[in-house]
């Protein structure tokens, strides 16, 4: 599959079922517009790793499966729009910001060099942020 990077904002859901939607947003530095375009990145499974590029991402992601792994460009270069959490176990979130909340309920899993705008919190066993 022929892969490129589009700029701007993209609006991303990782579903309860695995599935990724994106939704590209073009970037205004006065006003958030509306998506204006829709398509799916194919299912995501346990062991997997998703390298987000330098962006914004506006959505909530919900993480059920295991050992997944997502990793930006760094601080401030790879930004979710919204919360994030992860039911599944032994997930990697790293690189990246968050602006809303993340909240940790699987075991084992780990944030690094992640900034969390809002809370951070934890139900689950042995998670290090």
């Amino acid at each position: 599959m022929h892969k490129r990077i589009i700029p701007g904002v993209i609006l991303v859901f990782i579903m309860l079922s695995g599935c990724v939607s994106v939704t590209t947003v073009k970037p205004d530095p006065h006003r958030d517009k509306k998506p204006h375009k829709h398509r799916n990145i194919g299912r995501i499974k346990n062991n997997s790793h998703i390298r987000l590029q330098a962006a914004g991402y506006l959505g909530n992601f919900v993480i059920s499966q295991n050992k997944v792994t997502i990793s930006g460009k760094g601080r401030g270069k790879t930004i979710i729009y919204g919360n994030v959490t992860i039911t599944g176990n032994g997930c990697f979130l790293r690189d990246l910001t968050v602006t809303g909340n993340v909240h940790i309920r699987g075991n084992n899993n780990r944030l690094e060099h992640v900034s969390v705008k809002g809370r951070v919190t934890s139900n689950g066993k042995n998670n290090k942020w």
